[in-house]
């Protein structure tokens, strides 16, 4: 007499409420792409007014339309989820595609942030943008999926690291510029230095892990 075999899958009416649960869950994450785009727009338009006449470098129209751009992004991503939802369509490895686009968003407008304002690497914690980075993971908490989400902390943090040093990272930035007037004063500019930076890594790590 065999003994049988265990099942590959659950029982039908659990595996049912698993997606429900994942699809009230992408609802949810849905509402806050649209919400974040709309304050990266708001707030975006903001800083590129205060910032367009001393980047005499770029148009304002150039900032304004990469800020923009990411904003519309995550606004389109988060219709997108909702209307997948809406129909019934969801399925399981949709999630990991939508959050892997959460990840790419945040480190485009971050490249585009830095590019913009004609800064290094190091200031990249100065951006608005990079408080979207823990948004995206404490969202992600809500799909209840420890594989999704260490991917998502992966991503970020492979492409923080990746703008920053693309952008031009030292170990200590610099204060003054070319002709030898003051960016900032040196005490601030130790707080983006590298070690600093080291600590923000691991804090944000522990953001992805813990949630």
């Amino acid at each position: 007499m065999h003994a049988p075999k265990p099942a590959t899958t659950l029982p039908e009416p659990i595996d049912r409420l698993v997606r429900e649960a994942e699809s009230d869950a992408e609802r949810v994450v849905g509402w806050v792409r649209i919400a974040v785009g709309v304050v990266l727009l708001a707030g975006g338009a903001f800083v590129v007014e205060l910032l367009g006449a001393a980047a005499e470098h770029q148009p304002r129209r150039t900032g304004l339309l990469a800020i923009a751009s990411a904003a519309a992004l995550f606004v389109a991503l988060g219709a997108l989820s909702l209307l997948v939802v809406a129909r019934g369509w969801h399925r399981h490895w949709m999630t990991w595609l939508l959050a892997t686009a959460d990840a790419a968003i945040v480190i485009v407008a971050l490249r585009e942030g830095l590019a913009f304002a004609g800064l290094g690497g190091n200031w990249i914690a100065a951006l608005p943008a990079v408080w979207a980075a823990p948004i995206v993971l404490s969202v992600g908490a809500l799909r209840y999926s420890p594989g999704v989400q260490l991917w998502v902390t992966a991503l970020l943090m492979t492409g923080l690291v990746g703008v920053a040093v693309t952008a031009g990272f030292a170990a200590f930035p610099e204060t003054h510029a070319a002709q030898g007037s003051p960016l900032l004063d040196h005490e601030v500019g130790r707080l983006f230095a590298q070690r600093p930076y080291l600590m923000r890594a691991v804090m944000l790590a522990l953001i992805g892990l813990v949630t």
